[in-house]
């Protein structure tokens, strides 16, 4: 609804929240970011394979680059598959564990508000209230960044590796 909408402020004050949510997680998060960026790379490196097979084996006539690179695109493959993996299990932990302190914080908070604020608002839908944003929280951690930093790495990669071969 229009109420629910966050002006420029206020989505900075989330962002700066959801930073200090994350604080206690660097470990966690670099290592979830250097197999975000190994994903990237390794899914780079196909095309960027047949490329050099197709010009420097194919037609320079050149079987052993073609089996060079098809060896190193099956490695680059099960790499690939291997950062698809962590990834998941990374952004997912990390993501859960936010997650985790963040309902406990959000508990508190509730449990320490005063009876006035429980007569006026019902509990059952300042709970409902709760569980859906924290269900939306989780949408946005666990996919919706992991998405967003991913794509958007792999656009400015691919990119560079187009300007770097023109």
């Amino acid at each position: 609804t229009e109420e629910d909408r966050l002006d420029a402020a206020a989505t900075r004050q989330v962002v700066r929240r959801t930073a200090r949510l994350l604080a206690p997680y660097r470990r966690l998060t670099v290592a979830a970011l250097i197999v975000i960026v190994g994903h990237v790379i390794t899914q780079l490196a196909g095309p960027y394979l047949v490329r050099v097979a197709i010009d420097d084996g194919v037609v320079a006539r050149r079987s052993s680059v073609i089996w060079l690179c098809v060896g190193a695109y099956g490695v680059t493959a099960v790499a690939n598959y291997l950062f698809a993996r962590r990834q998941i299990l990374a952004v997912g932990t990390l993501g859960e564990r936010v997650l985790r302190d963040l309902r406990i914080r959000l508990f508190a908070h509730l449990q320490r508000l005063g009876l006035g604020y429980h007569d006026r608002h019902p509990t059952g839908v300042v709970v409902s209230r709760l569980t859906a944003d924290v269900d939306s929280m989780q949408e946005l951690v666990q996919m919706g960044l992991l998405m967003l930093v991913s794509n958007l790495l792999l656009v400015v990669l691919a990119l560079a590796i187009l300007f770097l071969t023109s």
